[in-house]
């Protein structure tokens, strides 16, 4: 008897089509999407058809699936879905272009090698809404700032980012939660005179707020 074993077939149109609805939904509330690849190990026909579809950046949790896609060449900013570890920081700073992070020790450490790179890391700063995945306090938000744009070159604050039912506690991204954290991010603009590149506020759980949101949070 031959064997059959499971496979997964991959509809590379079926995603480009969705891909293009998703984007320019959001852009009509100006919103931009990252393609997530970790969940199909980055693979590059996928990532490809992100691309083709308007999608100008890439995620990953997985280092070796970003320095794939980037020494393929693909024409897309790459980000680190999670906070590096500090055995990885050369090889973020050489291949990420912006990462999340949550601790001071590691956002030091990436400032200090990206210098010996001659570059500036872009980093998101995640702010704890609820989820309990990762994130800073928002008490504790302002000092983490101020460390930050005190360090002497080497990362870039590009902005701010949460989860939301992502972990732990149910926390759905309602209209009154995206509403909380994007004045919040509003505050520390208006602490610390910067402008935020980034308001992350999740993840495809988002959408039915997405869809039925009337205006920009």
């Amino acid at each position: 008897m031959e064997n059959i074993f499971p496979r997964v077939e991959i509809n590379l149109e079926k995603i480009r089509h969705n891909a293009k609805i998703l984007t320019v939904l959001a852009a009509k509330k100006g919103i931009s999407v990252t393609g997530v690849t970790k969940g199909v190990a980055g693979n590059l026909d996928i990532a490809n058809v992100m691309i083709d579809a308007g999608i100008t950046c890439l995620a990953d949790s997985k280092m070796k699936n970003i320095i794939r896609m980037k020494k393929y060449g693909l024409h897309a900013k790459f980000m680190l879905l999670r906070t590096p570890a500090l055995s990885e920081i050369k090889e973020v700073v050489e291949f990420v272009d912006i990462s999340m992070n949550s601790e001071l020790s590691v956002i030091r450490s990436l400032a200090a090698e990206a210098i010996k790179q001659h570059k500036v890391h872009s980093i998101i700063l995640m702010v704890e809404m609820g989820d309990l995945r990762e994130g800073i306090m928002v008490r504790d938000l302002p000092a983490i700032i101020r460390e930050v744009i005190g360090l002497k070159g080497g990362v870039h604050l590009e902005g701010l980012g949460t989860n939301f039912a992502c972990f732990g506690g149910g926390i759905i991204p309602t209209e009154q939660k995206m509403i909380q954290f994007s004045q919040l991010a509003r505050e520390m603009q208006r602490k610390f005179s910067i402008i935020f590149s980034y308001i992350s506020g999740g993840n495809s759980a988002n959408y039915n707020w997405l869809v039925n949101t009337k205006k920009q949070a």
